[in-house]
């Protein structure tokens, strides 16, 4: 099975959003959307609640074959794409996991907490 998870803020989601996972949607056999407790680089507080951001993000993604997951909202551990990939390859064990990102992040990925276990680890999808 082909997975996907596509994390960030979220805040608020957008029609940029829905494209990338419209898109996606002809790619994979479940898409997970994550949306962090607490961005690790971003240095401003969320403008919605996370129950707010989980709801918009029910309402806008309706599909089975998308999962909203909550696993960075509930987590103690920082929102670092590390801590959750290592949830999902633990959950996901024969499965291929992708990760979906926008332009900017690649950019940035290089300042990402064990960037480089990710890079070897992780199938990357970018998104302009």
């Amino acid at each position: 099975m082909k997975v996907a998870f596509f994390g960030g803020s979220f805040d608020p989601p957008h029609m940029g959003h829905k494209k990338i996972i419209n898109y996606c949607m002809k790619l994979f056999d479940e898409i997970l959307i994550i949306p962090n407790k607490e961005s690790p680089d971003k240095h401003k507080k969320n403008l919605a609640s996370t129950n707010d951001r989980l709801n918009m993000l029910n309402l806008m993604f309706p599909s089975k074959l998308i999962q909203i997951e909550d696993i960075e909202i509930k987590s103690d551990l920082p929102s670092y794409t590390y801590n959750t990939f290592k949830t999902l390859e633990n959950k996901y064990l024969n499965d291929e996991i992708f990760m979906i990102l926008g332009k900017d992040q690649i950019m940035n990925i290089h300042n990402w907490y064990k960037y480089d276990y990710l890079l070897n680890k992780l199938n990357i999808i970018c998104f302009d």
